[in-house]
Order: C-alpha cells, then structure tokens, then sequence
C-alpha cells in the first residue's frame, strides 16, 4: 500500500471499440460497439514527498514503484471527508510500552502521551497528543477515540496501526487494516462511456 505524496493528472479519454463479439469487417461481420471509450486518469507518486520512500530505497527523492490508474470519485454530494480511524482504550495496563503509529508519526506510551489512572484519562491524553500532530486531530468519548487525518487518498494510505512491548494489547483498532479509510475523494475505477 502507497504511503507517499500522490497527485492526480488531468482526466482524459481513452477511444477503444469494444465489440459484442469478434468481428471480420473484410468478410462483412461488423459487431457492434458496447464500449466507446474509457475516461480515466494517472495518480504517480510524487518523489521526496509523503510518509516512506520507495520501496527498498535509501534515498527521499528516488520515486516509489506506484502510479495508480483510475478516476477520482466523489460522494454526492460531493464533498471531500477526512479519513477516520477509532482506538478504544481497552486495557489500561502499560507496564510495557505500546506504540501507535499514524501517518509518519510514532507515539509511545509513557513518553507521547501520559498513561492515566483509568482508560479513560489515558484516551484523553492520546486523544490530546493526536490533537498535537500537523495534519491529524481527535475527538474522545469515553475511552474511545475518533482519529481524523488527511482527506481523499493519501488519508486512506496513512499508517494506523499499533505495536505492543509485552503480551497486553492496550488498543482495539477500527479499521484494523493497517490504515485509515473513508477519506474522500478516491480513486475509483475509469467512466466507461457507451
């Protein structure tokens, strides 16, 4: 999954004739056309920008292996969302340190954030540390906390995940996909045109 910088080229349309079935125009057998052309675009990755860099590479402005292809797509109405992740609090047992990674940032335990009497105090000082960070904020109920992040594609590669120095996961993580979602827009899959 791409953790860096993308930027999205124009859209263009791609003319293709996509018959029912196969064809001999020299014999006379013309199918006909179900598609006329794809419209769609290019998202590269953009060098020396972004949380990681190119895969197996040393250097910030060696470009990542990914340049995605589709569309951007909108909700309707459109609108452009924050990409979401929630952490419940649900062990407040921090003998060990337990590390959250979100995007390019890594807060522990016991140093980032200050581990409270109760789950609770814990979750309001991880949510006050998230609130700290460029491009992230956090909202807290109870012991659970709403992480919102960078909009549309590049919120949805955001690193959300969780590590733990001993055998007590601290942490529930929604989703536990490794990254944040729901981030509008998205690249969606080319228009075709009929």
């Amino acid at each position: 999954m791409p953790r860096r910088a993308t930027t999205a080229v124009p859209t263009f349309k791609l003319l293709v004739g996509h018959h029912a079935y196969g064809s001999d125009p020299s014999r006379g057998v013309n199918a006909p056309t179900i598609r006329h052309a794809f419209v769609q675009q290019y998202f590269p990755e953009v060098p020396g920008r972004g949380e990681d860099k190119g895969p197996g590479t040393t250097d910030w402005k060696t470009p990542g292996t990914g340049t995605r292809q589709g569309k951007l797509t909108y909700p309707k109405p459109p609108a452009t969302l924050e990409a979401t992740g929630i952490i419940t609090v649900q062990f407040n047992d921090f003998a060990l340190p337990t590390t959250l990674y979100l995007g390019k940032y890594t807060l522990v335990s016991g140093e980032d954030y200050a581990v409270g009497v109760t789950a609770l105090l814990t979750a309001a000082s991880l949510a006050a540390a998230i609130d700290a960070l460029l491009e992230y904020s956090a909202s807290v109920f109870g012991a659970v906390i709403t992480v919102y992040g960078p909009v549309g594609p590049d919120g949805n590669d955001a690193r959300f995940e969780v590590s733990y120095a001993g055998a007590t996961q601290n942490f529930l993580l929604a989703p536990d996909s490794g990254s944040l979602e729901l981030g509008t827009p998205v690249i969606g899959p080319p228009e075709i045109i009929k």
